[in-house]
C-alpha cells in the first residue's frame, strides 16, 4: 500500500521505458531521470523523477506571453525561473488574466523580482487579493543569479518575462529574456523582414 502511486501518477513501466525494481519494490527510471518522455497512450510530455520512480503526466501548457518583448527587444538569451505567487493569483494565471505591459525583472538586494506584471484580481477572492501589480520574488540558482547580475549591469541590457506557464507539476515558471532594446529604426526593419517572411510563406 504504501507503494501505491498518488492520484494522477503513473508507473514509469506504463510507457515501457525503466525497470522494475525488486528489493525497492518500483519501477527505476532509465540513465537520465529527469528527461521528459511522450507517452503513446496520452499523447503529451511527461516528466520522471528518479527520487519516487513514479512520473506525473501533465503537458507544459503556455498560459501568456509576451509578444510585444520581442517586437521591442533583441533578445540575447533565456532563462527559466520560478514564480512564488499567492493562492488567488495562481488561480488568475490559471484564467489568463494577466497584463505583461511595463513588466521586468530587477535586483533588491541578493534577490530577484518581477515587477509590474499585472495579474488581474480573483473575482472570488475577497479579501485574499493581494496588490496586482506588486513584486514577486522569482525562484533561481545561485550561479544563474551571479550569471544574470553580470549580464544586467552591461549597459542597455534589461530582463524582460517573455512567457508564464505551468510545467508538468503544477508550478507557475516563468521565461525571462534578456534583451537589448531596439531603437525606432530597428523595430521597422523588424517589422519588414518579418512581414516578408509571411509573404514568403505563403507563396
Amino acid at each position: 500500500r504504501a507503494n501505491k502511486p498518488h492520484k494522477g501518477y503513473r508507473r514509469l513501466r506504463a510507457l515501457g521505458s525503466g525497470t522494475w525494481d525488486k528489493a525497492s519494490r518500483r519501477v527505476m527510471p532509465p540513465l537520465y531521470p529527469k528527461a521528459t518522455y511522450r507517452s503513446s497512450l496520452h499523447g503529451a510530455p511527461v516528466q520522471a523523477y528518479a527520487c519516487t520512480g513514479w512520473y506525473k503526466i501533465g503537458p507544459v501548457r503556455p498560459i501568456l506571453e509576451n509578444r510585444r518583448a520581442r517586437h521591442d527587444y533583441e533578445i540575447l538569451e533565456t532563462l527559466e525561473a520560478g514564480l512564488v505567487l499567492k493562492g488567488t493569483e495562481v488561480k488568475s494565471l490559471r484564467a489568463g488574466k494577466v497584463d505583461f505591459t511595463g513588466a521586468f525583472a530587477r535586483f533588491q538586494g541578493e534577490e530577484l523580482f518581477l515587477e509590474n506584471l499585472y495579474i488581474a484580481p480573483y473575482e472570488k477572492g475577497s479579501y485574499a487579493n493581494v496588490d496586482p501589480r506588486r513584486p514577486r520574488k522569482l525562484l533561481l540558482h545561485r550561479h544563474e543569479l551571479r550569471h544574470l547580475r553580470g549580464r544586467v549591469e552591461q549597459k542597455g541590457l534589461t530582463l524582460v518575462p517573455l512567457r508564464i506557464y505551468f510545467n508538468g507539476r503544477g508550478y507557475a515558471k516563468v521565461l525571462l529574456g534578456l534583451g537589448r532594446g531596439r531603437r525606432a529604426y530597428e523595430k521597422k526593419r523588424e517589422d519588414k523582414r518579418k512581414a516578408l517572411e509571411r509573404a514568403l510563406e505563403e507563396l
